[in-house]
């Protein structure tokens, strides 16, 4: 049984290129992207992980949580979108008040 898995090893190193011949056969412009842009995938990956490790905390299963979540960011967007609008809102009508009092004296 042993050898069977050592025989499967063997044939998979062989079949399967290595990654670093897999880059030298890309074009020069695509390894410069990829390599520009390198940290801000890995930053992304590290975001994605720590998001669902605090989803995983949750009673429910990754999908729930990830959908109350996303409801719960819209809803927070929302509000704050209207918060804004209420600010100016009142600022236009300061502005407004202003330029009547300026306009009076």
């Amino acid at each position: 049984m042993g050898s069977k898995g050592f025989m499967y090893a063997k044939m998979v190193a062989a079949l399967v290129p290595d990654p670093e011949e897999i880059k030298k056969k890309w074009s020069p412009e695509l390894r410069q992207h990829l390599e520009e842009t390198r940290e801000e995938r890995e930053k992304n990956m590290e975001l994605f992980f720590a998001d669902l490790k605090e989803l995983s905390k949750s009673n429910l299963n990754i999908w729930m949580a990830m959908r109350e979540r996303d409801i719960r960011r819209k809803q927070e967007a929302k509000q704050k979108q209207l918060e804004e609008r209420a600010l100016e809102r009142r600022m236009r009508e300061e502005m407004r008040a202003e330029a009547l009092g300026a306009q009076d004296k």
